[in-house]
């Protein structure tokens, strides 16, 4: 996990270098294509501004994340093991990823305000699939072998799913977070530019309608780096459990 992670760091700075680079080969005006330095410098100079705004769509993406979690986890193992559920359940899933989900936003800001709360359901709604879909799997590939044997010892539901099932899980649902947490950050910006008195993305639309790209650019960057914080603490947990023998390796 720490090679993989050092791995995707590098990409970044590697990209972060050709950006630079490249701007300074063609001479781009910051005002068409500012490069990461210039970016940096003016997220510097209105940090007082940007951090504060950082910090507010960082709750709201890491709650959003941790209802669809919690949510995901129960819908993924009641349709792992429960045919009627799985039959009434995975159709209206279908359906669900066929709307966009930012199409909801108005109409939640219009019943919920413009507070927190319409941008956690956003997010949960993003980030809540990939989990539900991870921890089905988990479930259904559990090692058939212990739970025929645990039938067999006399074993009913619910301790085969305690025994086998629940612990299958439990990576399948950290692999799921792994996916989800890279939603979370856009899936909380998507509900702010919809309507929010706080926030990243209510500066990016401010400082876009103004013309003033270099601090839209130094939101982005800042957005970026929010999205791989929880993405990187995801993986941490993951790697953790796996390195105390808590949940298998994969």
């Amino acid at each position: 996990m720490r090679s993989s992670f050092l791995r995707t760091l590098l990409a970044i700075v590697a990209l972060l270098g050709l950006w630079e680079l490249g701007c300074a080969i063609s001479g781009a005006s910051p005002n068409t294509l500012p490069a990461p330095s210039d970016a940096w410098g003016a997220l510097v100079d209105a940090r007082d501004v940007l951090l504060p705004a950082a910090a507010t769509t960082a709750i709201e993406a890491v709650l959003g994340l941790s209802v669809a979690l919690a949510v995901g986890f129960a819908i993924g193992v009641l349709i792992a093991v429960a045919r009627p559920a799985r039959l009434a359940l995975e159709p209206l899933l279908v359906v669900s990823q066929t709307i966009p989900v930012i199409a909801l936003a108005p109409l939640l800001v219009t019943w919920l305000g413009f507070g927190i709360e319409p941008k956690i359901i956003v997010v949960t709604l993003i980030a809540v699939f990939p989990v539900i879909v991870a921890v089905a799997t988990g479930v259904r590939q559990a090692d058939e072998a212990v739970d025929e044997l645990l039938r067999g010892a006399g074993a009913g539901r619910l301790r085969r799913l305690r025994l086998v099932e629940l612990p299958a899980a439990v990576p399948a649902l950290l692999s799921g977070a792994r996916v989800s947490s890279l939603l979370a950050v856009p899936g909380a910006v998507a509900a702010e530019l919809v309507g929010a008195t706080d926030g990243l993305g209510r500066l990016l639309l401010i400082y876009d309608r103004d013309g003033r790209t270099t601090i839209t650019f130094a939101c982005v960057l800042l957005l970026a780096a929010l999205g791989l914080a929880l993405w990187a603490i995801v993986s941490t947990v993951d790697a953790a459990l796996t390195r105390r023998g808590l949940i298998a390796d994969r």
